[in-house]
Protein backbone atom coordinates (compact mmCIF):
# COMPACT_ATOMS: atom_id res chain seq x y z
CA UNK A 1 0.00 0.00 0.00
CA UNK A 2 2.78 2.22 0.89
CA UNK A 3 4.90 1.37 -2.33
CA UNK A 4 1.45 2.35 -4.15
CA UNK A 5 1.91 5.91 -3.11
CA UNK A 6 5.18 6.31 -3.44
CA UNK A 7 5.11 5.14 -7.14
CA UNK A 8 2.63 7.83 -7.75
CA UNK A 9 4.71 10.64 -5.88
CA UNK A 10 7.27 9.79 -8.39
CA UNK A 11 5.33 10.85 -11.51
CA UNK A 12 4.37 13.55 -10.09
CA UNK A 13 6.92 15.18 -8.94
CA UNK A 14 8.91 14.87 -12.33
CA UNK A 15 5.71 16.95 -13.94
CA UNK A 16 6.34 19.14 -11.47
CA UNK A 17 9.93 19.47 -12.23
CA UNK A 18 8.92 19.72 -15.65
CA UNK A 19 6.56 22.21 -15.41
CA UNK A 20 9.30 24.39 -13.37
CA UNK A 21 11.78 24.19 -15.98
CA UNK A 22 9.25 25.29 -18.38
CA UNK A 23 8.15 28.33 -16.04
CA UNK A 24 11.89 28.97 -16.01
CA UNK A 25 12.39 28.63 -19.65
CA UNK A 26 9.43 31.26 -20.73
CA UNK A 27 10.71 33.51 -17.96
CA UNK A 28 14.17 33.49 -19.28
CA UNK A 29 13.00 33.89 -22.43
CA UNK A 30 10.48 37.00 -21.30
CA UNK A 31 13.65 38.25 -19.84
CA UNK A 32 16.02 38.01 -22.97
CA UNK A 33 13.25 40.07 -24.57
CA UNK A 34 12.73 42.34 -22.36
CA UNK A 35 16.21 43.26 -22.63
CA UNK A 36 16.83 43.25 -26.26
CA UNK A 37 13.75 45.49 -26.01
CA UNK A 38 15.46 47.61 -23.25
CA UNK A 39 18.49 48.07 -25.82
CA UNK A 40 16.78 49.38 -29.03
CA UNK A 41 15.41 52.12 -26.46
CA UNK A 42 18.90 52.76 -24.98
CA UNK A 43 20.05 53.14 -28.97
CA UNK A 44 16.80 55.51 -29.91
CA UNK A 45 18.25 57.82 -26.72
CA UNK A 46 21.57 57.78 -27.79
CA UNK A 47 20.14 58.85 -31.13
CA UNK A 48 18.56 61.41 -29.95
CA UNK A 49 21.42 62.52 -27.64
CA UNK A 50 23.45 62.77 -30.74
CA UNK A 51 20.35 64.98 -32.38
CA UNK A 52 20.69 67.69 -29.30
CA UNK A 53 24.28 68.03 -29.22
CA UNK A 54 23.97 68.04 -33.08
CA UNK A 55 21.55 71.14 -33.16
CA UNK A 56 23.20 72.72 -30.12
CA UNK A 57 26.46 72.98 -32.91
CA UNK A 58 24.04 74.28 -34.91
CA UNK A 59 22.94 77.06 -32.66
CA UNK A 60 26.77 77.77 -32.53
CA UNK A 61 27.48 77.76 -36.18
CA UNK A 62 24.02 80.40 -36.26
CA UNK A 63 25.51 82.57 -33.57
CA UNK A 64 29.02 83.07 -35.48
CA UNK A 65 27.47 83.52 -38.56
CA UNK A 66 24.89 86.27 -36.89
CA UNK A 67 28.50 87.78 -35.46
CA UNK A 68 29.76 87.27 -38.97
CA UNK A 69 26.90 89.13 -40.46
CA UNK A 70 26.94 91.98 -37.31
CA UNK A 71 30.34 92.87 -38.38
CA UNK A 72 29.60 93.21 -42.11
CA UNK A 73 27.01 95.87 -41.18
CA UNK A 74 29.47 97.80 -39.29
CA UNK A 75 32.19 97.46 -42.23
CA UNK A 76 29.25 99.00 -44.16
CA UNK A 77 28.67 101.45 -41.79
CA UNK A 78 32.26 102.56 -41.61
CA UNK A 79 32.28 102.63 -44.98
CA UNK A 80 29.55 104.87 -45.64
CA UNK A 81 30.88 106.98 -43.03
CA UNK A 82 33.50 107.46 -45.13
CA UNK A 83 31.70 108.13 -48.44
CA UNK A 84 30.15 110.73 -46.34
CA UNK A 85 32.74 112.60 -45.24
CA UNK A 86 34.23 112.22 -49.05
CA UNK A 87 31.32 113.40 -50.46
CA UNK A 88 31.51 116.56 -47.25
CA UNK A 89 34.76 117.14 -48.65
CA UNK A 90 33.54 117.58 -52.09
CA UNK A 91 30.87 119.76 -50.92
CA UNK A 92 32.84 122.00 -49.20
CA UNK A 93 35.37 122.32 -51.98
CA UNK A 94 32.71 122.95 -54.40
CA UNK A 95 31.32 125.59 -52.04
CA UNK A 96 34.60 127.31 -52.03
CA UNK A 97 35.17 127.67 -55.93
CA UNK A 98 31.73 128.89 -56.29
CA UNK A 99 32.69 131.38 -53.68
CA UNK A 100 36.14 132.36 -55.37
CA UNK A 101 34.51 132.36 -58.91
CA UNK A 102 31.58 135.01 -57.68
CA UNK A 103 33.22 137.33 -55.29
CA UNK A 104 31.41 140.04 -56.82
CA UNK A 105 27.96 138.86 -56.27
CA UNK A 106 28.84 138.73 -52.13
CA UNK A 107 24.77 138.69 -51.20
CA UNK A 108 23.94 135.81 -53.38
CA UNK A 109 27.10 133.84 -52.14
CA UNK A 110 26.11 134.65 -48.76
CA UNK A 111 22.53 133.09 -49.86
CA UNK A 112 24.13 130.05 -51.34
CA UNK A 113 25.77 129.39 -48.29
CA UNK A 114 23.29 129.66 -45.94
CA UNK A 115 21.20 127.26 -47.96
CA UNK A 116 24.09 124.46 -48.04
CA UNK A 117 24.35 125.43 -44.57
CA UNK A 118 21.18 124.49 -43.75
CA UNK A 119 21.00 121.27 -46.16
CA UNK A 120 24.36 120.40 -44.81
CA UNK A 121 23.00 120.73 -41.23
CA UNK A 122 19.60 118.70 -42.31
CA UNK A 123 22.00 116.00 -44.03
CA UNK A 124 23.97 115.75 -40.46
CA UNK A 125 20.55 115.54 -38.58
CA UNK A 126 19.15 113.06 -40.97
CA UNK A 127 22.61 110.81 -41.01
CA UNK A 128 22.80 111.01 -37.12
CA UNK A 129 19.33 109.63 -37.14
CA UNK A 130 20.27 106.60 -39.47
CA UNK A 131 22.90 106.23 -37.17
CA UNK A 132 20.91 106.17 -34.40
CA UNK A 133 18.16 104.07 -35.87
CA UNK A 134 20.85 101.62 -36.86
CA UNK A 135 22.46 101.07 -33.70
CA UNK A 136 19.09 100.53 -31.55
CA UNK A 137 18.13 97.83 -34.66
CA UNK A 138 21.46 96.10 -33.95
CA UNK A 139 21.25 96.22 -30.51
CA UNK A 140 17.60 94.93 -30.80
CA UNK A 141 18.43 92.21 -32.89
CA UNK A 142 21.95 90.98 -30.74
CA UNK A 143 19.10 90.74 -27.80
CA UNK A 144 16.42 88.90 -29.40
CA UNK A 145 19.16 86.17 -31.15
CA UNK A 146 20.78 86.40 -27.42
CA UNK A 147 17.43 85.36 -26.09
CA UNK A 148 16.60 82.78 -28.81
CA UNK A 149 20.01 81.03 -28.13
CA UNK A 150 19.19 80.92 -24.31
CA UNK A 151 15.80 79.73 -25.23
CA UNK A 152 17.12 76.76 -27.41
CA UNK A 153 19.89 76.13 -25.14
CA UNK A 154 17.54 75.59 -21.91
CA UNK A 155 15.05 73.47 -24.17
CA UNK A 156 18.16 71.62 -25.70
CA UNK A 157 19.39 71.06 -21.31
CA UNK A 158 15.94 70.12 -20.30
CA UNK A 159 15.57 67.71 -23.33
CA UNK A 160 18.80 66.00 -21.95
CA UNK A 161 17.86 65.79 -18.43
CA UNK A 162 14.45 64.24 -19.48
CA UNK A 163 16.61 61.64 -22.06
CA UNK A 164 18.89 60.96 -18.34
CA UNK A 165 15.66 60.73 -16.22
CA UNK A 166 14.09 58.15 -18.74
CA UNK A 167 17.06 55.96 -19.33
CA UNK A 168 17.48 56.04 -15.26
CA UNK A 169 13.50 54.92 -14.86
CA UNK A 170 14.06 52.73 -17.16
CA UNK A 171 17.38 50.80 -15.55
CA UNK A 172 15.79 50.68 -12.48
CA UNK A 173 12.57 49.20 -13.76
CA UNK A 174 14.68 46.45 -15.39
CA UNK A 175 16.35 46.19 -12.17
CA UNK A 176 13.14 45.96 -10.10
CA UNK A 177 11.55 43.35 -12.85
CA UNK A 178 14.93 41.05 -12.66
CA UNK A 179 15.05 41.15 -8.89
CA UNK A 180 11.42 40.10 -8.95
CA UNK A 181 12.11 37.16 -11.50
CA UNK A 182 15.38 36.07 -9.35
CA UNK A 183 13.26 36.03 -6.22
CA UNK A 184 10.65 34.11 -7.81
CA UNK A 185 13.05 31.09 -9.31
CA UNK A 186 13.22 29.15 -5.73
CA UNK A 187 9.58 29.24 -5.30
CA UNK A 188 8.95 27.54 -8.29
CA UNK A 189 11.92 24.47 -8.01
CA UNK A 190 10.57 24.69 -3.78
CA UNK A 191 8.04 21.67 -4.27
CA UNK A 192 9.84 19.71 -6.42
CA UNK A 193 12.75 19.48 -4.25
CA UNK A 194 10.27 18.72 -1.17
CA UNK A 195 9.05 16.04 -3.14
CA UNK A 196 12.28 14.86 -3.86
Amino acid sequence: MASYGLEQDVPSSILMEKRARKLAEDDALRLYNRVRQLQKEETKAQKRIQDTKRKAKEIIRYRERNELVRQEKEQRYHELQLEVEKQKAENLKLREEILRNKVEQENRVWADKYTTAQQTKEEKAEIEKLLLETRLLSRKEAVEQKEAVRRQQEEARKRIEQLKLDRLLMVRTHHTQLQTYLSALPDACAPAQASA
